[in-house]
């Protein structure tokens, strides 16, 4: 982790992995698998619908299922 500006964990459950404790413990910036999920969502959702959907929708409906 020496020199690393971030590191990124698709894994989306548990949110905080171990590698990110780990990352943010040496003042590494750190993003879970969870962002990439919604992102994901969010563009597969306006590719089949045409809609871009409402700011925060995606990211309520992820977080409170997992």
């Amino acid at each position: 982790l020496v020199g690393l500006q971030w590191v990124y964990d698709l894994i989306y459950k548990p949110r905080v992995t171990t590698f990110l404790r780990e990352a943010e413990a040496r003042g590494i910036a750190t993003l879970g698998g969870l962002d990439m999920l919604i992102e994901q969502a969010m563009l597969q959702f306006k590719a089949w619908t045409g809609l871009t959907p409402p700011p925060g929708v995606m990211q309520q409906a992820a977080r409170d299922h997992v």
